[in-house]
Parts: C-alpha cells; sequence; structure tokens
C-alpha cells in the first residue's frame, strides 16, 4: 500500500478498515475499525477495544473529514495492510 491515506468515502459493507481520523493537531496515526452494517447507518469499533467500546455510527464526530481504506476481509490481513505503511 502506498503513502496515499485511504479515500475520504466512508465504508458502505462490513469488514476492517484502516481508518486515518483528524484531531486537534492534524491527521491521526492509522488505527483498524471493524465496520458492520447498522439499521441506518454503517457503524464502526476500534480494534483496540480500551479506546471505544462500542459501535459508532459514520456521522460520529470520530470519523469527520476521515480518510479510509478496506475492506479487509480479516483483521489479520489488516493489520498486515497497516504494518506495510510507511513509517
Amino acid at each position: 500500500m502506498s503513502s496515499d491515506p485511504g479515500t475520504l468515502t466512508p465504508p458502505t459493507s462490513m469488514g476492517w478498515y484502516i481508518v486515518w481520523g483528524n484531531g486537534p493537531r492534524g491527521r491521526l496515526a492509522p488505527a483498524l475499525y471493524f465496520c458492520v452494517e447498522g439499521t441506518s447507518d454503517v457503524q464502526c469499533m476500534s480494534a483496540r477495544p480500551a479506546e471505544n467500546e462500542e459501535f459508532l455510527p459514520l456521522c460520529h464526530d470520530s470519523f469527520s473529514g476521515a480518510y479510509w481504506a478496506g475492506p479487509y476481509a480479516t483483521r489479520r490481513e489488516a493489520s498486515t495492510a497497516l504494518g506495510a505503511l510507511p513509517k
């Protein structure tokens, strides 16, 4: 995968995604999220449950202006892609 941080187009299907969110000081480091199709919106949960132990809708502030790469079929596949990103 190149250093291109994915696309601004949010997920529309279930799978693992690499997400580059925005923070108070600019773009955050990429993180893994698992997304599922909800009743009215796709819902995503961080792969690090200590950060967020619930599924959040794409309209949540955490995802405002985020870049997305995926979907990946497995967490391992997404983790490998994340590990291959330039540091």
